[in-house]
């Protein structure tokens, strides 16, 4: 019976724990997607706002989102990387201000070594008690603001990273379309409706029934219904 026992005890262990990472994945993976698509959500809507232009006429599928929240990560961590070294001190501050919190956590302060100021100690122990009960509902406060401030800041850092990520591309379009069709690296076309011309510029977005452009003529987004509307290529590709 022992030895049935041990083996009962030998097998559930491995068991529980592979269940334990596969739930821990699973959660990570199903708030990861989360956020890339609270990302992507926060780029699109962002970048056809800063153009002026609905983006409810353009919506994007789940794949699409969670692919352009990835690359929204990726922009926005090569963004910080950069900052990170054009301010080297900065960051050197900010790396010996976190080595000295967790110095502080490892000593026998941070700890909990049991012993009382002295100060402390010659008070009443009614006194000690009330001072006990007074720090303890303080820190408890101070924990709550804590919590509730990093899970603030964590449920908009997704939003964040989105709107930054959906300005920076809007600035770095204007500055490209800015030279002119010729000129821009972006590909320019010319939307025609039979023999009439309804507009010359760069895609901005396209949805099955309008399409976004910016008008290099006019100067400005525009946002066109798709019936009838046929896309012409101003020149081949550049490579």
């Amino acid at each position: 019976m022992k030895s049935d026992d041990r083996d009962n005890q030998t097998n559930t262990k491995p068991r529980l724990s592979l269940i334990s990472s596969l739930s821990l994945l699973t959660a990570v993976a199903a708030s990861g997607a989360v956020t890339l698509h609270l990302m992507g959500d926060a780029t699109h809507k962002t970048y056809l706002g800063h153009w002026g232009l609905d983006a409810g006429l353009f919506p994007k599928t789940t794949d699409w989102m969670l692919i352009t929240g990835y690359s929204t990560a990726f922009d926005r961590g090569v963004a910080i990387l950069k900052l990170m070294g054009a301010n080297v001190l900065w960051s050197l501050a900010m790396f010996l201000v976190l080595s000295l919190y967790f110095a502080l956590l490892q000593s026998p302060l941070g700890s909990g070594s049991g012993k009382q100021p002295a100060w402390l100690e010659r008070q009443s122990e009614r006194v000690r008690q009330f001072i006990r009960s007074a720090l303890s509902a303080l820190l408890f406060v101070c924990a709550l603001f804590f919590l509730l401030g990093a899970l603030l800041a964590l449920t908009a850092v997704p939003a964040v990273l989105g709107a930054t990520a959906g300005k920076a591309a809007v600035e770095r379009e204007i500055e490209d379309y800015a030279k002119g069709c010729d000129k821009a690296t972006a590909s320019c076309v010319q939307l025609k409706k039979g023999s009439e011309i309804v507009g010359t510029g760069f895609i901005l977005d396209s949805s099955p029934t309008h399409i976004a452009i910016f008008d290099a003529t006019q100067q400005k987004a525009r946002s066109i219904s798709r019936d009838g509307l046929e896309t012409v290529a101003m020149r081949t590709p550049k490579f």
